[in-house]
């Protein structure tokens, strides 16, 4: 094999090493982004404008009251919802005290509310609007209270809205 041919090789190898290296810590990044776990509960996030329960409250069951009504929200407004599951069965949670408190940027003030139980489709999630009007990075912190007095617990998000 000439040198030229063998350069062209070992460039590819090192190159597909790499990326075997790089690939899955990327995949790990970005399941990470919606699942986080703390020592009892592993928490999935989901964040949606709050425009498109608006415009199709049926996603939560036609409820219109949703976390105290959908009429009087700023553009920008998003719906953080999270679902909770024991994480020694994989059970669902669906009688938690959970608040949420986001936040973007250092200097800014956070915004704390609880995230109330809601029906979706038939499946127990928690849920709250939240003014996150500015496109950027933003922090939300999940506290999760056990229904049996259980300390809280606390998963951290990294969101970027944009």
């Amino acid at each position: 094999m000439n040198a030229g041919i063998k350069n062209v090789f070992i460039r590819l190898a090192a190159i597909v090493m790499g990326l075997a290296v790089i690939l899955p810590a990327t995949a790990a990044e970005a399941t990470s982004r919606w699942h986080q776990e703390s020592a009892s509960y592993a928490v999935y996030l989901g964040v949606v404008p709050a425009e498109l329960l608006r415009a199709a409250p049926t996603l939560v069951d036609g409820d219109r009251t949703l976390h105290g009504g959908l009429q009087s929200l700023k553009p920008g407004t998003q719906h953080v919802m999270v679902s909770v599951f024991e994480r020694a069965t994989g059970k669902r949670v669906t009688d938690a005290k959970i608040a949420a408190r986001v936040k973007r940027g250092l200097l800014d003030g956070s915004t704390e509310r609880p995230l109330e139980r809601m029906l979706t489709s038939d499946t127990v999630t928690y849920g709250n609007f939240f003014p996150m009007l500015e496109l950027g990075n933003y922090k939300i912190e999940v506290e999760i209270g056990g229904p049996n007095g259980e300390a809280v617990q606390t998963v951290t998000f990294k969101y970027k809205r944009g």
